[in-house]
């Protein structure tokens, strides 16, 4: 129960044991100035006390039904309570860490053209490779080269020679399906076609890009379709 409203009650207890209010009498020529005044400042005091305790109720609802837009006006008071030197240490603060993210960005492309430009100087590198140095095996009993011993070479216990060689790179010339010999040329058909012709290449093939429009060849020039028909 609301303070305010327990002195009121105390209020009204207390003029209930004095006898109560006194009814003036309207045919009396004289009152009691005492008891009127009393009275009166006992109605006065009532009064604001209940007006009091309807305002403070009143605040309480509109404080409770109004919680969130106060701290959204205080909010944006206090935003713009900001002066010239506040907003321009914002900008300033912004400004640098924005230089930051661009050095960092700036940084990583740096960082990844170099490590491209690292790729395409090491694959034009084994383009231009020809042949390599390689350590190989021969066998004099099934008179073979090769890189690796053959596993009946292994059960068998052949006598079996480790020694260097170079490792050549070539190209089928009818369907360009790459292999390497440890000879001067190949000694086998091309796996892939039967072909036995064959060219030098490098360690690996150079990547070619789409062919352009101009780039195409076109023996008979160019072909109009639907002409005459």
């Amino acid at each position: 129960m609301d303070e305010n409203y327990l002195k009121q009650l105390d209020a009204i207890e207390r003029i209930k044991q004095m006898g109560g209010l006194k009814k003036s009498n309207p045919n009396s020529v004289r009152r009691d100035r005492g008891s009127l005044d009393f009275q009166e400042r006992i109605k006065m005091k009532l009064h604001c006390e209940s007006q009091r305790h309807a305002d403070t109720i009143g605040k309480k609802k509109n404080a409770s039904s109004n919680d969130g837009p106060p701290m959204k006006k205080s909010r944006l008071s206090n935003s713009s309570d900001l002066n010239a030197d506040d907003l321009e240490k914002v900008i300033n603060s912004k400004s640098k860490y924005s230089a930051l993210v661009d050095i960092q960005q700036e940084m990583k492309q740096n960082e990844y053209f170099n490590a491209m430009e690292k790729t395409e100087k090491m694959e034009q590198k084994m383009i231009n490779i020809m042949q390599i140095e390689v350590r190989a095996v021969s066998c004099k009993q099934c008179k073979y080269t090769a890189l690796t011993p053959s596993e009946l070479c292994k059960s068998e216990n052949h006598q079996l020679l480790f020694h260097k060689a170079i490792k050549r790179f070539f190209q089928c010339t009818a369907c360009k399906q790459r292999c390497y010999s440890l000879d001067r040329l190949p000694l086998r058909a091309c796996s892939n076609c039967g072909a036995e012709s064959f060219e030098r290449t490098g360690m690996m093939n150079e990547k070619k890009g789409p062919k352009l429009a101009h780039e195409n060849l076109i023996l008979r020039g160019e072909e109009m379709k639907y002409i005459n028909s």
